[in-house]
């Protein structure tokens, strides 16, 4: 590497619309429909840590220490809290890594991967994750991170038997639209969604505000559709003026061509009586006759699930009210993607035998999420959070 090539933090909101230019430039050959400049700076405008903080977290190879100077490489760190074993843990999400083609095989992306591991370890990171594609996912493997297994399982949705409408552990429920933008419903997503999150291992454990900025920010033209009791007024607020409590939410997608679950969470009501399959059912099928996914809507369409959401369903029994066919596991159509890796942080201030115990602590977090269904807590990433 030129010795005048330095390892930088983003210094100031012009730096970084300059990095946002940079990662579409990066990106521009890579795919039919390149992401853009409003796409990357999306990601910092959106961040709820976004600030001096978020920018001291998004570094840059640079020809030069100077903010002026030309950007070589990126490497950015997305503070989030994770789900692991039960509890909540900070963790550095490495993305938008990317390096200019004059500048590739000078080792500037893994210098700059580095730094990040640097600054994690400097600000009380616990863990760190990531998803790479297989052509890089040796270098990350190199550097500490392992890879986790995410299946994704068919299941179709049969013309659903009168006993259907309504089923779930909370009896009858009305189904509306609600948004995260909206301060009410990110209150009342957060309170559902959490607890969903913390039997897994794997999902960001997200506060109002995380919904209110990043995934209100993420969703584009996609929607979520939540259940709610029979007794609250779709209005909003019962007689108490309180937000309705929300039985189960799901936001499906369209992604190449495949309708995806995006997002789901169910109460502990009808995950205890059927897995949430009753209240998934209950509102695919609304999601799937309205835009933007009506169109493309089969009489008797299939949506790919999330393998641990999917094994609930079956195990819960719920597939014959629900009026729905879970694939079993390895059947044809199951996909896996073993592109998501963590690593263990150990902080950087710590020595001897702290440091020793620190390492030991963020090795046992590490064991922990990856022992998957073992630990019965299976691994489990939604796409709303991708970064």
């Amino acid at each position: 590497m030129a010795k005048a090539d330095v390892v930088r933090p983003l210094s100031s909101e012009e730096d970084v619309d300059a990095w946002a230019a940079f990662c579409a430039s990066c990106f521009a050959d890579k795919k039919p429909t390149p992401p853009s400049q409003a796409f990357f700076r999306a990601h910092y405008d959106l961040d709820p840590h976004r600030g001096a903080g978020a920018r001291s977290r998004m570094l840059v190879a640079a020809a030069g220490a100077e903010a002026g100077a030309d950007i070589l490489s990126s490497v950015c760190v997305y503070r989030r809290e994770l789900c692991v074993g039960g509890a909540v843990v900070v963790m550095g999400g490495v993305g938008d890594v990317c390096t200019a083609v004059a500048a590739r095989g000078r080792g500037l992306c893994k210098r700059a991967v580095l730094a990040a591991l640097g600054v994690m370890a400097r600000q009380d990171t616990r863990l760190s994750a990531l998803h790479a594609g297989p052509h890089v996912a040796p270098m990350y493997a190199a550097l500490g991170w392992r890879s986790a297994s995410l299946k994704w399982r068919p299941v179709a949705l049969l013309r659903p038997p009168p006993a259907a409408q309504g089923a779930g552990g909370g009896g009858a429920g009305a189904v509306r639209e609600a948004s995260p933008a909206d301060a009410a419903d990110a209150a009342a997503f957060a309170a559902l969604h959490r607890p969903y999150a913390l039997r897994f291992n794997g999902p960001v454990a997200r506060d109002a505000q995380y919904w209110s900025r990043w995934v209100a920010g993420q969703l584009g033209a996609d929607r979520y559709w939540v259940l709610a009791d029979a007794a609250d007024d779709a209005d909003d607020a019962d007689a108490a003026g309180s937000p309705s409590r929300l039985r189960a939410l799901l936001c499906i997608q369209n992604y190449r061509g495949a309708l995806k679950v995006r997002d789901f969470a169910a109460c502990p009501e009808d995950v205890a009586a059927d897995g949430g399959a009753a209240a998934f059912a209950q509102l695919a099928r609304h999601a799937l006759v309205v835009p933007p996914l009506a169109s493309g809507a089969a009489a008797e369409p299939t949506v790919f699930v999330p393998a641990p959401i999917a094994a609930e369903f079956a195990a819960g029994g719920g597939e014959a009210v629900a009026g729905m066919r879970v694939a079993p596991a390895g059947a044809e159509g199951e996909t896996e993607d073993l592109g998501w890796m963590y690593r263990a942080i150990a902080p950087a201030a710590e020595e001897g035998a702290a440091a020793a115990a620190a390492e030991s602590e963020g090795g046992a977090l590490l064991s922990r999420l990856l022992a998957g269904e073992q630990a019965g807590r299976p691994h489990l990433v939604f796409p709303i959070d991708h970064f």
